[in-house]
Formats: C-alpha cells, structure tokens, sequence
C-alpha cells in the first residue's frame, strides 16, 4: 500500500525516510515547527551578544545590557526546554518506527516463496534482520532533523557571516569547500568498506548459526575444529576491514577538526587584526566567530551523521533487498477467490511439472532438474490418500506446491476447479495444514505447543493429547501440559515433539491435512494407534499421508506411487500388491 509505486524508482535510503514520515505525520510536523524556533533562537543570540558587548558594556547602558541579557536568557532557556521536549519526541518516533519497520520485514519474509530461502542462507537472513536493522535504527527521526537544522544554520550563518565582513566570509568559505572535498574521498571510503563488512559479517553469523543450531551433532561427530577454523578464518577479515573503517571514520573526523582550527585560526587572526586597526568592533568579531561556531558544529555534526548514515545505507540496502523480492503472489487480490472450508470436496493435481533452479538436469544438460515431471492425482473429502516412493522422488515436494511456498512450472494444482493460484494466499494456508517430520518445538509448555497461544479449552487439548498417544506421557508429568519442553523440545523425545506436531493438526479446523513423514520417529504399534485415530477424526476432511514406512498406510482408501517424477501406479493396498509392480517391491522389502 504505502509508496508501492515510489519503490521502483527511488533509493532505499528514500524509502526508508518516507516510511519514518509516514508513520510519523504529525510528530514530525509538531517536531520540524520546534526545529524552526530553536534555529531561529540560536541564530538571533549572536546578535544580542554583539549588541551586549558594542551597545551595552562598550557602550556604558547598563539598562539596555540588563534588557539584552534578559531577553538572551528567556531565549536560550526557551531553546534548551524545547529541546528536551524534542528528545521525548524523538524517542517516540524511534520505538515506533523500529518496531513496525521490524514487523514489515518479518511480514514480508512469511509472503516469500521456498525457492527465496534455498538460495539464501539462514545466518545471512538472521544479520539482515537482526544487526541490519538495529543499524538503520540510527537513520532515526532525530538525525533528519539535525541535518535540517545544521543545514539551515549553516546557510544563514554563511549568509549573516557575510553580512558582517565578506573577506572573512570568502576565508571560510574557502576553507570549508577544501573540508568538502576531503570528505567525499573518505565517504565513498567508508560506503565501500562497510559494504563487505556486511557481507562478510552475513557469512560469519551463518557459521556461528550453523555451530549453534547443531550443537549437539557437532559435538558427536567431533566437528568442532571444523567449525572453529572457518569461524576464526572469517573473523580475521572482519577484525582488518573494523579497523580500516573505523581508521577512515577518525580521519574524516580529525580532517573536519582540522580545517575548522584553520577557520577559527583565520577569525581570530584578521578579525584582532582589523581591531587593532579600528576597522572592526569586539561585538562584530565575537558574534563572527559565533556564527562560524554554528557553522562548524554543523559542519561537524553533519560530518557524524554522514558517517552513521554510511554505516546505514549498507543496511538499508540489504534490508530493502529483502523486501523488493516479489511474494508469492501479488499484493492486489481483491479479485482473487476466498475458499469455503466447510465445502470443500476435492483437490486435482493436473500434470504438474515442478523442479528447483538450483539443481541442474545432466542428461537434458538443462538449468533445471525436474522432481516432478507431469505428475496427476485427486484428493476427495471423506478419503484417505497416500503418496509413497525412494526417498527423493517429489513426495514432500507436492505438499509444498500446495501450500504455495514454491509455484508450479507448468500444470496446474486445483480445489474444486480453482486454480490455487487464482485463490487468496491467506484462505488457502488457512485450509491446509501440514504436520512435517521437521517439527518446530517452541520453548514453552506443552499446552502452548499444541494451541499455539490460542484460547483452546483443558477439555479439547486433552481430547487431541489422547488421539496422539499423548496422553500417558503427560500423566506421568508433575506439571501435566504446563510442563516447559525446553528449547527446540530438548527435554523430550522426537517420538513426543512428533505426536506434539499431531496433536496441534487435530485440534485445527483445516479441511486439508498433510501428514509428511509424521510418524517417522514412532514405532510400528503407536504408528498404527494414530492411525486409527486419523481414520477417526478426520474422516470428514481431506487427508494425504506422505509415507516412507509402508506399513502405515494400508488401510488408507488410495495409495500414489511416485519414480522419478511420475506416478507409475495408483491404487489401494491390494490391488497394487496384486499388481506385483513398483509398491509391490517396496512393500516386500520392507518386510525383509
């Protein structure tokens, strides 16, 4: 919704800015208003200070300098109150901003097809929204208004400066075009540097991510020193490129430092010069020096915010390479159809072709490897289906193309003659759900991994904990569903975390169930225990079980054969053990 169409021409940076604004409409208008009466107070001040020192100590008007030095007074307080007003305001603005900034991301990465997070590495992702982010925090509303300000000052200041003496404004201005100059060389530095930095740190966190998150096998395995030596390796590159950033940061800084000795140098020299000559007053000299202060302090402060914006337009980058990748589907969907899950009768896969960009076809010497090449199947409400096949013949891959975290190449996926494609991405994830044998445990209770966080009653998460094979385990608990299962359920089995991921599917109202290799870490009497009770539940929706273990799926209404890419046969169980073909074969050996 918000500057859709600005995104394609406009810089990240820009966007960025825009997406504080925004959000931030009347901060920012209550916000630039006080901006312009603090600058104004800051710019009139060196002129009560001229008059203080020509017109009333010079002078010898004791009533015209107790009125100056109250009007400076009431001024500066002013300024300084305002100021603190403006740092609440800033405050606001920042909390805001970085939490729907955060939240537009993760959204974004939700809408994001598989074939996004196959060619992305997880430790990558995880800087981009972690580090990246908390980078460009410092793009805050505080900063914009600065550079505002400064600028502002800067200009009328030059402008007052010349007002008062045009060969000291020509110095100055000299000195600081020769600042600007030095400074570009070290801004196009910094940008480049921090732009590798970023990566490289991208690749770093993968490993640390990678390390962490198999702990346990590393530790096996004894692959530690493998990990160690790559960590160490990246490491090393990123501790030179700090330094040689932070090196080009100090010396942008000590150049600005520099240049404005040699402004202030300049002032003082020909200004106490043409004093002495009685070409220029005390007043005119102190309220000069004044302004080229606010010339320098600008200078400097924009010199800073230049630095930090340099660091941040890295990260914009990065982060904003996430969000212009194109969702699955298009953002417009009002004419898109919305799925009925209480009339939903079946699902035709129609000669689907689908392959990953990453893997090649050697035989056909193509970009493209197909895992499934014109594959058919129907679903009905009120059955049972199984797909069963080697390991890596497209199995998992069909309950992915129905979800639509990938998109088919060709063919067509459909319920009840719509083309998934041409119905709501939310409506249909809300009818699908999909218990993997890559089960996601969350460190918290049981009960919170079975609902989710939803108000779900004692009574039904008992009733599911029961159909799963849960309800003996949690018994023998002291604290019965409220016990913690630890972090990715460390402290239970992979048999429990299984009938855990079973148990949140029959507590959901989904009409379409995919069971993939939900059962694989179950024994063959518990296995046939859920079974049965599937054929129970859910006998009203419909189910499909990707199987490995073909003992499970007997009894199921209809069995899919998938080779290399195909469906070579279909069937119940005994008409294919009839067949003595392909399920045949698998079946066999399996009994072996």
């Amino acid at each position: 919704m918000y500057m859709e169409n600005a995104s394609k021409v406009k810089s990240p940076v820009m966007r960025f800015i825009g997406f504080v604004a925004y959000h931030n409409r009347i901060r920012i208008a209550i916000a630039m208003i006080m901006v312009i009466v603090i600058t104004t107070i800051d710019l009139v001040l060196p002129m009560l200070t001229r008059d203080m020192v020509d017109k009333g100590i010079t002078g010898r008007n004791m009533e015209l300098l107790i009125k100056i030095i109250a009007i400076y007074s009431v001024m500066s307080v002013s300024a300084r109150l305002l100021n603190l007003i403006l740092g609440y305001i800033y405050a606001t603005m920042r909390n805001k901003v970085a939490i729907k900034f955060r939240l537009k991301v993760l959204d974004h990465l939700s809408k994001l097809s598989g074939r996004f997070y196959t060619e992305n590495r997880t430790g990558n992702l995880m800087s981009i929204v972690q580090s990246d982010i908390d980078i460009i925090e410092n793009i805050d509303a505080e900063l914009v208004f600065s550079i505002i300000k400064n600028s502002i000052t800067a200009v009328i200041s030059l402008y007052l400066m010349f007002r008062i003496d045009s060969i000291l404004f020509v110095a100055v201005v000299s000195i600081q075009i020769i600042l600007v100059v030095v400074q570009r060389y070290f801004t196009q530095s910094i940008h480049s540097n921090v732009s590798m930095y970023r990566d490289e740190y991208g690749d770093s966190s993968n490993i640390v991510q990678e390390y962490v998150y198999n702990i346990m096998n590393v530790i096996i395995s004894k692959s530690k020193r493998f990990f160690i030596s790559k960590f160490i390796s990246g490491q090393r590159g990123l501790i030179n490129k700090d330094i040689k950033i932070n090196v080009l940061m100090s010396g942008n800084m000590c150049a600005a430092n520099i240049f404005n000795l040699m402004m202030s140098m300049t002032i003082y020299g020909y200004g106490g010069y043409m004093i002495i000559n009685g070409d220029f007053t005390l007043g005119s000299l102190l309220a000069f020096q004044n302004y080229a202060g606010m010339l320098i302090g600008p200078c400097i402060s924009i010199v800073n915010a230049n630095n930090r914006i340099q660091q941040a337009r890295v990260s914009i980058d990065r982060v904003y390479s996430i969000l212009d990748e194109p969702a699955v589907i298009d953002k417009e969907q009002n004419g898109l159809k919305c799925l009925d899950s209480d009339c939903l009768s079946e699902i035709n896969v129609d000669n689907v072709v689908f392959g990953y960009d990453n893997e090649k076809d050697d035989k056909n010497d193509t970009d493209k490897k197909y895992v499934l090449n014109g594959v058919s199947m129907k679903f009905k409400r009120g059955e049972i289906s199984a797909i069963v096949g080697e390991s890596g013949c497209g199995k998992s891959t069909l309950s992915k193309l129905l979800y639509r975290l990938w998109d088919v190449d060709s063919g067509s996926i459909e319920i009840d003659g719509d083309n998934i494609k041409n119905i709501r991405l939310m409506s249909l994830r809300k009818c699908v759900s999909i218990v993997s044998q890559d089960i996601v445990i969350f460190d918290s209770t049981i009960r919170n991994n079975i609902s989710l966080g939803k108000n779900i009653s004692d009574e039904d998460i008992k009733r599911v904990c029961t159909l799963s094979g849960l309800d003996g385990f949690i018994a023998s608990l002291d604290n019965g569903l409220d016990t913690e299962i630890g972090e990715k359920g460390i402290k239970i089995s992979g048999g429990q975390k299984q009938r855990i991921s079973i148990a949140r599917a029959m507590l959901c109202d989904s009409p379409i169930i995919i069971f993939d290799e939900a059962t694989s870490a179950l024994d063959n009497v518990s296995q046939d225990i859920i079974m049965e009770s599937i054929k129970k539940t859910l006998k009203d929706r419909i189910v499909i079980v990707i199987a490995h273990r073909l003992s499970t799926i007997r009894d199921v209404d209809k069995i899919f054969v998938l080779s290399n890419g195909k469906v070579l046969e279909s069937g119940a169980h005994d008409e294919l053990m009839k067949n003595r073909n392909i399920y045949y074969r698998l079946y066999a050996s399996e009994q072996e």
